[in-house]
């Protein structure tokens, strides 16, 4: 919700390296840099729920970083060519 209590869609775009370019952006600090806590599992088609469970449980943490940022105004046309 914008600052009127409306909707808002953002604009989402992965740049790459744990950097990700949001339009319009909803934060005070530019960028804004976090670090969440995740777990690594292989990419396989598992037998069943219990099996993905026992495995998630199994996995270690770690810190994931990540860096969000304003997207520059003429993003899309860079990428369109125009």
């Amino acid at each position: 919700m914008n600052d009127q209590g409306e909707e808002v869609d953002l604009d989402l775009h992965s740049e790459g390296n744990g950097v990700v370019a949001i339009a319009p952006y909803p934060f005070r600090r530019d960028p804004l840099s976090f670090s969440i806590m995740t777990r690594r599992v292989p990419k396989k088609i598992y037998s069943s729920d219990s099996e993905f469970q026992k495995t998630v449980g199994a996995a270690q943490y770690f810190p994931q970083k990540f860096t969000m940022r304003a997207r520059k105004n003429n993003a899309f046309s860079q990428v369109a060519g125009l």
